[in-house]
């Protein structure tokens, strides 16, 4: 049995797969729809709109499409943009028609095979723009954990406001969310055979219906109250879940601001789902970035004429699916139909679902988007690197996130122009494939940057067949950037069955001590 669009069979571990993903999912959609300022049905609407009309299209097999952590920045922020007069309701219905014509542009991307246009980011930015969204999820969420409703609205004063919020904390909330936090901080430690597959987010969800039960808490002699307000509130029915698009505001600034990052951040963060779930795919498959790119516009499009926020190829549950052993578009679709089920028969049961539990989760996802870690990283790729990252994080926290990634570009750019690369470095590169009996030589000549991997990718994968070996040689090229060579890096893992080797870097000098770092030739 095949979906159109489709190449793999249905396998019995699709059904298993799909029942997993879909247990992990469903706490996740509800707690990133609150977090985004909508309803939390809306979450479960674009991730059984997703499953579904995704496993139809085709695109990449082994992705989960739904709502993601790292969009919550833009939906919230284009949801308060819009608020007239405390109308959310209204607000949410504008953000909708967003997302629609956004959807339709992604469509557009992928028909014209435009996806590569992601690629024109430097990983730096990519990962500073993460990070930054990682700090905003924690100064907004934190609050939600502690049970308090904060008087700020932009994330740096909310990162001010915790401390405040802390000393006012409601107890019995503070408790559920804490709970939730450490099981997700600390369950793998813990978790032992069996228990190792399954993910921190199933314990959560079994602990908090025990801890939650009843509405009045006494804490050191004061008693505090667990309204509803502080459970997840879903409609009584499925079609009180869905909602249309308000076009009243599709041609204003905030609107089309937001079109914009809906378009460039969310097929970024699905580009690169796709790429690495192209590395563990135990099948050896190569899903194309413009065939996902278009079935996630067309679920985009459908998701959001019904009221759901959008969705991208989302990488934990991607990667859960693998672990899981999945083998094909149908544990996504399975997936979908079962988070239909769970809301219609299961409304009453998720309505006692604490929202400090969903947001225990997502504080701890925003520490893993903005771990140390991940500055550390930065910090040994270069200089440059660290600049452009750090630069991108703070901007993106301090102002928003067109700006972080516009001006982290930037800076990206001026480094280049310093070394000496001309803007049409940029978009196009000087290199030549040739074959030699089973391996193929691709040889730079220019610049080698951020921005133009895209151009030899192409012309090397048109003449792999019967290829065993592909090797880089960087000896013409005065400038090899870090993006560049873990792009090469990231080829590899993508073929694991060639030999990937990069030659021609002695007569260049690295400018940190990262072996990817970016190389100036001595000449």
């Amino acid at each position: 049995m095949k979906f159109p669009g489709t190449v793999s069979r249905f396998s019995p571990q699709d059904l298993s797969s799909g029942l997993f993903v879909s247990l992990i999912a469903l706490p996740l959609c509800l707690g990133i729809s609150a977090a985004s300022g909508f309803p939390p049905g809306a979450g479960l609407v674009t991730a059984i709109v997703g499953g579904i009309i995704t496993g139809f299209l085709g695109g990449a097999p082994l992705t989960i499409k739904g709502p993601a952590a790292g969009l919550i920045v833009i939906v919230l922020g284009a949801v308060q943009e819009l608020t007239v007069g405390g109308d959310t309701a209204t607000a949410c219905r504008q953000a909708l028609a967003i997302g629609v014509v956004s959807a339709v542009l992604q469509v557009g991307m992928g028909l014209l095979k435009a996806g590569v246009l992601t690629e024109l980011i430097p990983l730096s930015v990519i990962h500073g723009m993460l990070s930054g969204i990682g700090i905003i999820l924690v100064g907004k969420q934190i609050h939600v954990l502690l049970g308090v409703t904060p008087e700020a609205k932009e994330p740096l004063h909310l990162l001010l406001e915790i401390p405040h919020s802390l000393a006012n904390l409601n107890p019995a909330i503070a408790l559920i969310g804490l709970v939730s936090l450490l099981i997700m901080l600390f369950a793998p430690y813990f978790q032992k055979g069996v228990l190792k597959k399954v993910p921190s987010v199933l314990f959560v969800m079994g602990a908090v219906f025990v801890i939650s039960n009843g509405h009045e808490f006494r804490f050191l002699g004061v008693a505090y109250h667990v309204d509803p307000h502080f459970f997840v509130n879903l409609p009584a029915s499925l079609g009180a879940c869905l909602s249309s698009p308000d076009w009243s505001q599709i041609t204003s600034f905030v609107s089309i601001k937001y079109i914009v990052l809906f378009t460039i951040i969310g097929s970024i963060e699905s580009c690169l789902t796709v790429s690495a779930v192209n590395t563990i795919d135990p099948m050896r498959r190569r899903a194309s970035v413009n065939s996902d790119l278009f079935a996630v516009g067309c679920a985009n499009l459908v998701a959001g004429m019904l009221g759901g926020i959008p969705m991208i190829s989302e990488a934990v549950r991607s990667k859960t699916n693998v672990d899981v052993g999945a083998q094909s578009a149908w544990s996504n679709t399975i997936h979908g139909l079962l988070l239909l089920a769970y809301l219609v028969l299961l409304g009453a049961v998720l309505d006692r679902i604490p929202l400090a539990a969903l947001a225990g989760i997502l504080v701890y996802i925003g520490l893993r988007l903005a771990h140390p870690v991940h500055f550390k990283h930065a910090y040994h790729a270069g200089l440059e690197q660290f600049i452009c990252f750090a630069t991108t994080c703070a901007i993106t926290v301090s102002v928003d996130l067109l700006a972080g990634v516009g001006i982290g570009l930037l800076l990206a750019s001026l480094f280049h122009f310093w070394l000496g690369s001309r803007p049409r470095d940029f978009l196009f590169l000087r290199f030549s494939v040739t074959k030699l009996e089973n391996a193929l030589l691709a040889k730079i000549e220019g610049p080698a940057t951020f921005s133009n991997f895209f151009r030899i990718r192409p012309a090397i994968e048109a003449q792999l067949h019967g290829a065993q070996k592909v090797t880089f040689d960087l000896s013409g090229a005065p400038v090899v950037d870090h993006s560049f060579l873990e792009k090469i890096d990231e080829f590899k893992g993508e073929y694991a069955q060639l030999t990937v080797e990069k030659i021609g870097l002695e007569d260049h000098k690295n400018l940190s001590h990262h072996p990817n770092g970016t190389r100036v030739h001595r000449r």
